[in-house]
């Protein structure tokens, strides 16, 4: 059995707040990003994981101004990256209107998680927000 010890070392964590610094003497929303990473898992019979197909429904609209959108844009980054070939990925957003990036779902290879990243990178806060919109785009 791993020990405390043994399992801090596999475990990385990092914590990314939406404000460099916060007033002490102040009471304030803090919104933050905690990620988690474990090392790959090796299954002893070396199999490898059924393929991924995963749509993000990204909410862009002005309420996500600042921070909120820049953690989004670094989540999906990281998504992204950790995705293998086998892997599919599509990308949903919205604020007044809904947005299908791509014609559907985009295989993980070098070629799809550069145009996937390219286009996490452009995401840009618009208006009001469509949330109906864009939960039916992304089913």
């Amino acid at each position: 059995m791993a020990s405390a010890d043994d399992v801090s070392q596999q475990l990385a964590f990092t914590c990314k707040s939406e404000f460099p610094e916060y007033v002490c003497s102040e009471t304030s929303e803090c919104w933050a990003l905690l990620s988690t990473q474990a090392p790959p898992y090796v299954d002893d019979d070396s199999k490898e994981r059924a393929p991924l197909d995963l749509v993000a429904v990204v909410d862009k609209s002005g309420s996500m101004e600042g921070g909120k959108i820049k953690m989004v844009r670094e989540t999906l980054k990281f998504v992204v990256e950790q995705m293998s070939p086998a892997d599919r990925f599509g990308l949903v957003l919205y604020d007044s209107n809904v947005y299908k990036i791509g014609d559907g779902l985009v295989r993980m290879d070098a070629a799809g998680k550069a145009r996937m990243l390219d286009e996490v990178k452009r995401i840009r806060t618009g208006s009001c927000t469509n949330l109906s919109g864009g939960l039916v785009s992304g089913m």
